[in-house]
């Protein structure tokens, strides 16, 4: 993939933004994580994986087909956003009450009358969640990224708060159920403020048929995630909450990076190609650079994960994890590809074909479900059937990434050259770390242990850069002035620029200095 040129200003803006709230929330998310997992135990985290089953579900429902779908609809903003609301708020209504009705059921089934008091509570942070979908929504259509980004690292800090107080307090599975509620009222609170949102009481029924003829593929497809996502929970929670304690921990641990990088470039990416419907160069473009960005920063961060996965477990989180390691490593080899397929999914909605992942989907579900089934029918252990469920879903990842590409107008051959020097580069990197994880050793003590992992990251990272550079400089730099690009605000760059060394380092050879 040729160097492209440098996103727009307001992309730059965004993922400056979603990047400063993605280092502050992973660093303290790492001290909460690190907080509670110190305290809580397998079985207290299965029964809150019970419990997330319902609440994750509802809002996967719920929150991406409407807010892309306010983001789409460039035109008639106040009536798209009036019918979603209003849409969306009966739904979640109805969700509510169903949930109500049969956490008791769930708690049963599962043999843990806990995980049915932790159902009925955090469905009360689904509904704070689920009316703050739109008034969100609105501040990235409009581009108000320092606004959003704000508040989600705000409502972090409130979730830590609450992890710090009451995970050495004895709450156990209740650590991570109250601040849940905390930090939904106060976020639902600070999006309806900053937008200014104001439902009309009638919108037009033309538009609601509109809205639910777009959102219906999204709905179909956030279904059958979901479905998938849990049916694996579900299933493997009948061997019992130690078990899918681990099972839980590896698979949302492994997620990590998808979140701090797919996801933050996702979030940016699919107001900034709604902006530019039709205008299939500009998309091409973008979504090029976008996907380019989160391959040679995502890549080399799951293999890393992957090579020290045992080591960082046992160190950070304690011993009791270490049967969720063979489950982080399984899924950590899908969510190299995953962190790409986020950002497809902000392309497929920007451009109007929801369908594509709809389509994906549903033929992933039937194949994932019986390679479930038999592997538990024939008891096959934990970390070999995680491996055989991620090679389903990575494979069905592959032809979603393939069509969204083929929709966009963007060349597969055109990514594949361009994550070929990443791929290499990461690998090697990859081997290195484990050469020198190998050297250093372990030497029992925590502190010791500690700086060693930190060196030992700190040299995969050089050994990485200097690979890349070594096998595509044009490519290498072209990242290094796209980041400079989004991590320098223009009235920085323009102070910088009038020392000629700094100028050097922050404008690209092609721009006058």
């Amino acid at each position: 993939m040729a160097p492209s040129a440098p996103v727009d200003e307001k992309l730059n803006t965004g993922l400056r933004w979603s990047i400063l709230r993605q280092g502050i929330t992973a660093l303290v998310g790492s001290l909460g994580a690190l907080a509670y997992t110190r305290y809580l135990q397998p079985e207290e985290l299965g029964a809150f994986a019970l419990a997330l089953i319902v609440y994750a579900g509802l809002l996967l429902l719920v929150q991406a087909p409407f807010r892309d779908a306010v983001i789409y609809f460039q035109h008639e903003e106040e009536d798209f956003a009036s019918a979603a609301f209003w849409l969306l708020s009966g739904l979640a209504l109805a969700a509510f009450v169903i949930v109500q009705a049969l956490a008791g059921w769930l708690g049963g089934f599962y043999d843990s009358p806990e995980a049915a008091s932790l159902t009925r509570v955090i469905s009360y942070a689904f509904l704070l969640q689920a009316v703050a979908v739109v008034p969100a929504a609105l501040l990235l259509k409009q581009f108000r990224f320092a606004q959003h980004e704000i508040v989600n690292v705000i409502t972090f800090f409130i979730l830590l708060a609450g992890w710090l107080l009451l995970a050495p307090r004895g709450f156990g599975a209740w650590t991570l159920i109250y601040p849940q509620l905390v930090a939904g009222a106060f976020y639902a609170g600070a999006v309806w403020w900053l937008s200014r949102f104001r439902p009309r009481w009638r919108p037009d029924w033309a538009v609601f048929s509109r809205l639910l003829g777009y959102s219906r593929s999204l709905l179909g497809s956030k279904l059958a995630i979901y479905l998938q996502r849990n049916l694996d929970n579900a299933l493997i929670g009948r061997f019992g909450t130690q078990t899918l304690g681990w099972y839980t921990f590896g698979e949302d641990q492994s997620a990590a990076i998808v979140l701090g990088v797919g996801h933050t470039i996702a979030q940016i990416t699919l107001p900034a190609l709604a902006a530019v419907q039709e205008q299939w160069a500009e998309i091409r473009r973008i979504l090029g650079e976008m996907l380019r960005l989160a391959l040679v920063v995502g890549l080399p961060a799951h293999v890393g994960a992957f090579v020290l996965a045992d080591v960082a477990v046992a160190l950070l989180f304690g011993e009791q994890w270490a049967g969720g390691v063979p489950i982080l490593r399984a899924y950590l080899a899908l969510r190299a590809v995953e962190t790409l397929a986020v950002i497809g999914d902000a392309a497929t909605s920007a451009i109007g074909r929801p369908e594509i992942r709809l389509r994906v989907d549903w033929l992933q579900l039937p194949v994932f479900a019986l390679t479930l089934v038999v592997g538990l029918l024939i008891r096959l252990d934990i970390a070999t059937l995680s491996w055989l469920l991620a090679a389903v879903r990575l494979s069905f990842l592959v032809v979603y990434l393939r069509w969204t590409l083929q929709a966009a107008t963007l060349a597969a051959r055109d990514l594949l050259r361009a994550a070929a020097p990443a791929t290499v580069a990461a690998l090697l990197m990859g081997l290195v770390v484990y050469g020198l994880r190998l050297a250093l050793g372990p030497t029992g003590a925590i502190g010791p242990d500690l700086l060693r992992l930190g060196v030992t990251v700190v040299a995969g990272i050089l050994v990485y850069v200097l690979l890349l550079y070594g096998l595509d400089p044009a490519g290498t730099r072209a990242i290094y002035w796209q980041l400079s690009a989004i991590l320098l605000p223009p009235t920085t760059s323009a102070r910088l620029a009038r020392y000629p060394r700094l100028a050097r380092l922050i404008t690209p050879p092609d721009e006058p200095r």
